[in-house]
């Protein structure tokens, strides 16, 4: 009996499932879900957090997940609030406090309170990492702080991803690489690979790396 008591209410708890066309999986707490084309969220118990109204909802990331609404997007808060309002072409999940918003065909970051912290300009961004984003604008790539200051000037033909304080970048027909705070070093390409093998062969790191640019930057 107590078994059958069990199952009973195991299946009694998924009931909620069968009233959605759709259930995503659970993130932050929280799973999208869609009726009669509309969609919302339901925490881990099958309630809903607010009624379903938008024509798109992405999952949650750091407390805010993407919504649209009549072709704009937005984000809303674990409670339903909008605290982003749906105005943007299009949006990116948050990373690192901030997220990327495309407006008229130029992208700029909004805060977690809405508050477009840099404005629509660029032609395409990466999220933010290690609190720096690489932006791209008239076909050059260069990196933007948390405050919208161009802390890496856009004249690269590639910047690449930061890992350990470094990104790689190119420049014409030199290669080599920028560190978090702009200091760069530009060197051929046979030199590059010369340094970046020594690397992946743990014959110097990193820092060695970041402190021999420092010493040669001007």
């Amino acid at each position: 009996m107590k078994l059958r008591a069990k199952a009973y209410l195991r299946i009694a708890a998924e009931d909620w499932r069968d009233k959605y066309y759709y259930v995503g999986p659970f993130i932050e707490g929280f799973a999208a879900v869609r009726r009669e084309g509309k969609w919302g969220f339901v925490n881990q118990q099958g309630e809903e957090v607010f009624p379903l109204k938008y024509d798109y909802v992405g999952p949650f990331r750091e407390g805010l997940a993407a919504v649209e609404l009549n072709g704009k997007r937005g984000f809303v808060d674990q409670t339903g609030n909008e605290v982003v309002e749906p105005k943007y072409d299009y949006v990116w999940d948050f990373s690192e406090g901030l997220a990327a918003v495309k407006f008229n065909g130029k992208i700029g970051f909004v805060d977690k309170t809405g508050k477009e912290v840099v404005k629509p300009k660029y032609d395409w961004v990466r999220p933010f990492l290690q609190g720096l984003a690489v932006v791209k604008l008239d076909d050059k790539y260069g990196c933007i702080d948390e405050t919208g200051n161009e802390v890496i000037p856009l004249k690269y033909d590639y910047v690449g991803l930061f890992e350990e304080g470094l990104a790689k970048v190119k420049l014409g027909n030199k290669k080599g690489w920028v560190t978090l705070e702009g200091k760069e070093l530009l060197i051929t390409e046979d030199k590059h690979i010369q340094i970046q093998n020594l690397i992946e062969l743990e014959k110097i790191t990193e820092e060695d790396l970041i402190n021999w640019i420092n010493e040669r930057a001007v």
